[in-house]
């Protein structure tokens, strides 16, 4: 069985996803905020990643995602990006429309911009496992 860690400081959001995956017969576990999800990407060494962009800070998941690239233990490890951010209320660096995989921004597998359906959570989840 697959493990997917979530880290999305939504609980309901978290929740839905939760559900999603276990029905597929994914094993997950959940982080509330980037910190707790690093460690524990580093402690349950998940198959792959869900990570929200916006959590502490409008920015908190491009920090996670590049902090887990830098990290012997999680640097391969298949990363979902997925966000709900309107890019004119924060001002971010690059439009969110130009964010893909990224090596040095936003490393990442697959971005996503939320809601996302289950459908096409599950089949992204399949390409990069």
């Amino acid at each position: 069985m697959k493990k997917i860690l979530l880290i999305d400081d939504d609980a309901d959001l978290v929740a839905v996803n939760e559900k999603r995956l276990t029905d597929a017969g994914f094993s997950v576990i959940s982080a509330y905020d980037g910190e707790k999800g690093k460690e524990m990407a580093r402690s349950e060494a998940p198959d792959a990643i869900i990570l929200d962009v916006m959590m502490t800070t409008p920015d908190e998941g491009f920090d996670v995602a590049r902090s887990l690239r830098n990290d012997a233990r999680t640097k391969h490890t298949p990363i979902i990006m997925l966000t709900g951010i309107n890019v004119s209320e924060f001002q971010l660096p690059k439009a969110l429309g130009d964010y893909d995989k990224d090596s040095t921004w936003n490393p990442v597998d697959v971005f996503l911009n939320k809601p996302v359906s289950a459908d096409t959570l599950l089949k992204k989840l399949d390409e990069i496992l």
